[in-house]
């Protein structure tokens, strides 16, 4: 199986053509033949990568990963996300690819309210958009194009900031965990998305969209686990901010049985292993 992953360089993309990998796949990332970088706002390029790997199935991954990204460049934001999708998208069908899993994210979700349910960033609304433009490849034929609505993901090797690693850091430097009382964002260590993503790019068949998010927790039960672990206090403060609303429940069951696995890594773990990680890095830098 010869699997394409754009975005391979990133966060979840090394972890994600590992997880292919050790499922026995040929891996090829979004580049050119000695290695440059492809850009995908460039279609030739693009295209040229896709006629010289002729992947059988592809994992799009990459473009603008978060609202904290280009803040100050919402034209690129809407250009890479829309248009570098598009031509992921006509790329894998010039070359008849089998399927294109499409990472969208729970922003794609995310509203004011019951009644206004319009994403609440740029960055929301291209993942949406990203979506439309799955369904409508899919619709067309010849080419399956599964949606997967990831979390907030976190753990080691993140470079952006987190809602996770802002408490762990803090807990650290400061003996405290900041914290409110409102919902986080529906979130996933970074492991388990991978193992998630190469499911639903292996799996025999697929289903039109797929949720990869592991936990949904409150602030204060996050903090809680943090002091635990680090032996700092938690403090309570004031969220002047109204949670977000979800138009959606996520499951992420059928996901997980695409891909094989059990469940998921229990987040006492996953937030002693954060702890350790930045207190080494902490460390390393003091």
């Amino acid at each position: 199986m010869r699997v394409l992953v754009t975005g391979h360089t990133g966060f979840v993309g090394m972890r994600a053509c590992a997880a292919l990998r050790d499922r026995g796949c040929t891996v090829s990332g979004l580049e050119t033949a000695d290695g440059g970088a492809v850009d995908l706002l460039d279609a030739r390029a693009v295209r040229d990568v896709f006629e010289r790997v002729r992947p059988h199935r592809i994992l799009h991954l990459g473009g603008v990963s978060g609202p904290m990204l280009l803040a100050d460049r919402p034209d690129l934001v809407l250009r890479i996300n829309g248009e570098g999708t598009l031509t992921v998208l006509a790329a894998a069908a010039a070359v008849s690819a089998q399927r294109v899993v499409f990472a969208s994210s729970v922003a794609a979700h995310a509203g004011l309210s019951e009644t206004d349910r319009d994403p609440l960033s740029l960055y929301g609304a291209t993942k949406r958009l990203g979506e439309m433009l799955a369904r409508l490849a899919d619709r067309a034929g010849g080419i399956a194009v599964p949606i997967v609505r990831i979390g907030s993901v976190f753990g080691p090797g993140r470079q952006t900031e987190n809602p996770i690693h802002s408490m762990v850091r803090s807990a650290i430097c400061e003996g405290v965990v900041r914290h409110g009382s409102v919902a986080m964002e529906p979130f996933i260590h970074v492991r388990d998305c991978a193992a998630l993503l190469a499911g639903a790019v292996m799996t025999a068949s697929t289903e039109p969209a797929y949720d990869a998010v592991a936990y949904a927790a409150i602030d204060s039960e996050v903090a809680d686990l943090v002091a635990r672990e680090t032996g700092a206090r938690t403090e309570a403060v004031l969220c002047a901010e109204t949670p977000p609303f979800y138009d959606r429940r996520f499951n992420a069951a059928p996901l997980l049985e695409a891909a094989g696995l059990a469940g998921f890594m229990p987040l006492e773990s996953a937030i002693a292993e954060l702890v350790a990680t930045i207190r080494t890095e902490s460390a390393v830098h003091a």
